[in-house]
């Protein structure tokens, strides 16, 4: 099962928030105005997400590019 928090609320619980991602292996999603903002997912014993990557362009990032 996935959570949701207001990101006011999870700027209030952080730590403790971090601390529960990674205990249960549960993913968090941090909301904005009921809008999802990002999501925090546990790490794998082996230093990878355990969500789908995705990847970035060659262009990302860069000054002047349109987004």
């Amino acid at each position: 099962m996935q959570t949701a928090i207001a990101a006011g609320d999870f700027k209030a619980k952080c730590l403790k928030l971090l601390d529960d991602v990674a205990a249960t292996g549960e993913s968090l999603v941090i909301t904005k105005h009921g809008k999802a903002l990002a999501k925090r997912v546990p790490m794998t014993k082996h230093g990878k997400a355990l969500a789908k990557r995705v990847p970035m362009p060659p262009d990302f990032g860069v000054a002047g590019h349109p987004a």
